[in-house]
This record gives structure tokens, sequence and C-alpha cells, in this order.
């Protein structure tokens, strides 16, 4: 199942565009898939300005460049980054087009500030939908006495833990939906949790990916399910979010969320601590490398023999004793 499929027409991220106008002369018309694993696929139904015309459909050169879209349906724009051109055809009596697959898709309602180069930044939100068990929160209050039912919300302050490169916050929320023309007949309240990293230097989209992968594989070694979180977002300059879909590995099976029953651990036990968990784990990925890689790499949903899991763990182990014993101290190696 797509994450998004609409058309649209695209341009290049570099290039101006007249006041008044959608897109330059120079746009094309075409078709954006962001696939469930968060590749993009666009197929365009011609090819963008190039040196080589329609011939661009045949060379072979290195796409270092971003591509801007306005989407036909809702009229959000997107930005592809990471290019690779992924076909194309050149045809003298007929079509010719190119097709282009992106690493990175960010999807917003505000328009892309152009530029030369893909954009960087600073403030990764991420959503925590579905660990609403494992964070304990439950401070929605329901009384019901005859004839009248109340509802309390109980607000919850957000909690920041400061790092080396950056602040690490968990942000507390609560989402209302209410419907009615003359009065409101539905209402319903839901708790909601954000983990927000806002981080001294900007950084790029693949950088972020990193961080990101690395809170979700932090997530379910404490939580102990392999759940995946949902999408994330990043903050533009002026101030508005984008959705941001980005190529990873994605369970093609469904897998339970935490829920009371079924966790390691639950948050409020590790509140106090879970800055400094934070700040270790990441020093502890770089520090032993393959020996977190491989183990983490059998809870993303990749399908394997049982004996290729068994081998990529003892691959693990060996990879972990071998850096630790590089690490400690020649007196302690006996």
């Amino acid at each position: 199942m797509s994450v998004l499929e609409q058309h649209g027409v695209f341009r290049w991220h570099d290039e101006a565009i007249a006041e008044g106008l959608l897109a330059p002369d120079a746009h094309a018309v075409g078709l954006l898939r962001v696939e469930d694993n968060g590749r993009a696929v666009l197929e365009l139904d011609g090819y963008l300005s190039n040196p080589h015309g329609p011939m661009a459909a045949m060379t072979r050169e290195p796409v270092t460049r971003c591509i801007l879209g306005l989407l036909k349906g809702g009229g959000d724009r997107v930005l592809l980054c990471d290019l690779n051109r992924n076909g194309r055809q050149f045809s003298t009596n007929g079509i010719s087009f190119e097709r282009f697959s992106a690493a990175h898709c960010l999807i917003s309602r505000s328009a892309f500030v152009s530029g030369a180069s893909a954009p960087l930044f600073d403030t990764l939100t991420i959503p925590l939908r579905r660990f609403e068990d494992w964070l304990r929160l439950g401070v929605i209050k329901i009384e019901d006495a005859p004839g009248t039912i109340t509802v309390s919300y109980r607000t919850r302050d957000d909690i920041s833990y400061p790092g080396d490169d950056g602040i690490l916050s968990l942000i507390f929320d609560i989402e209302v939906d209410a419907a009615g023309m003359l009065g409101t007949h539905v209402y319903s309240l839901k708790q909601t949790t954000y983990a927000k990293l806002s981080l001294k230097l900007a950084n790029t989209l693949s950088d972020l990916a990193l961080q990101f992968v690395m809170f979700e594989d932090l997530l379910k070694l404490l939580a102990g399910s392999d759940y995946e979180m949902d999408w994330p977002s990043l903050d533009l300059p002026d101030g508005s979010r984008c959705r941001w879909c980005f190529q990873r590995m994605r369970n093609k099976e469904a897998v339970e969320a935490p829920s009371h029953y079924n966790t390691i651990t639950v948050f409020p036990e590790l509140r106090d601590m879970f800055g400094a968990i934070w700040s270790r784990w990441k020093a502890m990925r770089d520090e032993f490398g393959p020996g977190f890689y491989l183990y983490l790499g059998l809870r993303r949903g990749m399908a394997m023999y049982i004996e290729h899991r068994f081998v990529n763990l003892i691959w693990g182990l060996e990879a972990f004793t071998a850096r630790r014993a590089v690490a400690r101290p020649r007196s302690l190696r006996r």
C-alpha cells in the first residue's frame, strides 16, 4: 500500500519562477508514488530542463539536484532529494520521458525555498503513536454518574533531556475531535506524545534518518516490541512542519504495538535517566558498531531463514566481543 500516489507538476529545486506562476516554463507533469518503505518514484510525462534536451533520458550523469513538485489533489508541495534515474525513454516519433527514484520525500502545505542543494534541518519530531501503554499516559478521567458523564484531562509537563549534540524532549499533547453542525454530537479525546530532537547543528537528511533509526532501535529494546514508529516531521524556516518519508526497511507483517502486559520496561521507571540512556546508546553504537547493527538488523522485518538469523547473531556477538576487547586496557585483557 502506497503512502502517497498523486499527479502533479515538477521542476528542479534551484530553478527560479516568475511571480504569480506555479512552475517555470521548463516543468514536467508526472505521477509521484511514495511506497510503504518510504521510497519515492516519480514518472514524468516528459523530461526536465537539461543541456541534452530529450537525449537526457539516455545519459548516465549522476543527479545532484533536488526536484520540487506541486501535487494536483490537495495542493501539497513536495521536495525529492537524493535522486537516481530509474528508467527513461528516448523516442524520435513519440514521447521521451524520465523516471526518478528518491530516498527522501518532504511533503508540506507551505512552499519550499528554492536552492542549489538539499536543505539542512536541526529539528526532528517523531510521533510516538501506539506507545501510550509503554509511556503509561492514562490521565484522562471519566466519571459516569446517573444522567451525567464527565470527562477531564490533566495536562502533563513536557520533559527535556539536554545532551552534547542537542536536546531530546518528550512533548505531551492531546488530540480533540468534535463534530456537529448545530451542536456537538461527537467528541473524542486522545493523548499523544512526540519525541523532539533539537540539534545544535543543522544536519543532512541522511544524518537525520540515522538519528531516527537509532531512536526507533532504542525503543524496540526498551519496550521489547518490534513495532515501528510513524513517519516523522521536520521544521521549515517559516515555522511550519513538513512530513518526511525516507527509504527504510519496514516489517511486511503486522506487529503488535507495545501494551501494558508485554513490555520489558515502562517509561516511568526510566523517566529520570532516559536522557542519559539516549546519549549512552548513541555512543555505544559508534563504539561497538556491528555488534549492535547485526542484531538489530534482525528486528526490522526482513524475511530470513532461521539459519541466517542464527549466523547474524553469532557474527554480532563476535564483533561485540572483538570491539570490547580492543576497547579494554591491555592489563585487563587476561
